[in-house]
């Protein structure tokens, strides 16, 4: 009975690494601090092209961005893809910036970090955000 605990034990730590090892929950960039938020694309756009300075405008941005499951471990190359690319540049109170590459609704890197794969479906909903949000 004490060997098929220990064994279930490793069980769970194994299932708990490889969840963690695939997986990051999210973003977690904070909204407190964030002062505005710039959007663009590549190719360039005037038709997502935002600008935010308003709190609540900003905090839709942030929250969805944070809400976002995404997958550090993914057999796809995002070399090989094509389509546009948002970046969203968040601008904070001490003059400090993070940048967001969302790309072809699929792909996702903060900064300089490594891409991470994410849900089409949440993916896309970053567009009627933008669609219903427009410039302060």
């Amino acid at each position: 009975m004490k060997r098929f605990i220990v064994m279930m034990g490793i069980l769970a730590i194994t299932v708990m690494f490889l969840v963690t090892w695939h997986f990051t929950n999210n973003l977690n960039i904070t909204k407190e601090d964030a002062t505005k938020i710039v959007i663009t694309t590549l190719p360039e756009s005037e038709t997502y092209k935002r600008s935010y300075t308003d709190v609540d405008k900003i905090g839709k941005i942030i929250e969805y961005l944070n809400e976002l499951s995404l997958k550090k471990r993914f057999t796809e190359n995002p070399d090989e893809y094509s389509g546009m690319t948002y970046i969203i540049t968040i601008s904070y109170k001490d003059g400090s910036q993070n940048v967001v590459y969302h790309f072809g609704n699929i792909f996702l890197r903060e900064n300089d970090g490594n891409w991470k794969r994410m849900s089409y479906d949440k993916a896309r909903k970053l567009e009627s955000i933008i669609k219903d949000n427009p410039s302060d």
